[in-house]
């Protein structure tokens, strides 16, 4: 996994260094702009009332989580794995 974060960082520096502050900076404003564009107000209020006020705090057994949850052994495997 560190592997991977420090390729995309690589690569994200590489290409600022191509194109350029300016580009790099219309491309995420368009990217922003676009994001809130599709943003659905209500969807997400509704969605928001129902975690923070309905769901329980505690992680359900029968539900996957994202990221998902990984014990100590299980993390120190992926850690071993990616050297």
């Amino acid at each position: 996994m560190a592997i991977l974060v420090e390729n995309s960082a690589q690569e994200a520096m590489g290409t600022i260094k191509e194109k350029g502050n300016a580009e790099i900076l219309e491309w995420e404003l368009d990217e922003l702009l676009a994001w809130t564009n599709t943003l659905n107000f209500e969807e997400y209020m509704q969605d928001w009332r129902g975690l923070a006020c309905s769901d329980s705090s505690e992680p359900s057994k029968d539900s996957y989580s994202y990221p998902p949850r990984l014990d100590q052994h299980e993390l120190a495997a992926v850690a071993a794995e990616d050297g």
